[in-house]
């Protein structure tokens, strides 16, 4: 027997719901492992030109920063470290792309 239909939008609306619940406890799984893959490509790939790029960005950014005159500050004491991470793997990424491309 065919359920009425007020039955059957009640029914329909409770699944979409329940849908979109399972889907958001889904959401922080799929990220984690997004961001695992991409950090073991750079790992994989990327890892040697980190190394030999980080001392000398380093070394760039401390120059840098003490002649802007901000290299005592906590700031940049705190906000170093990120900067230079995040630039040595933006050059290595640059330098692997440069690469496949051939040039």
């Amino acid at each position: 027997m065919i359920a009425p239909i007020a039955e059957r939008k009640k029914t329909k609306k409770l699944s979409v719901i329940f849908c979109n619940r399972i889907f958001a406890f889904d959401v922080p799984r799929l990220i984690r492992t997004a961001i695992s893959f991409a950090l073991a490509r750079i790992g994989e790939r990327d890892s040697a030109q980190i190394y030999l790029w980080h001392m000398l960005l380093r070394n760039f950014a401390a120059l840098a920063f003490l002649m802007a005159g901000v290299y005592e500050t906590m700031a940049c004491q705190l906000l170093m470290p990120f900067l230079v991470g995040a630039a040595s793997t933006a050059l290595a990424e640059l330098m692997y792309r440069r690469k496949k491309k051939g040039v």
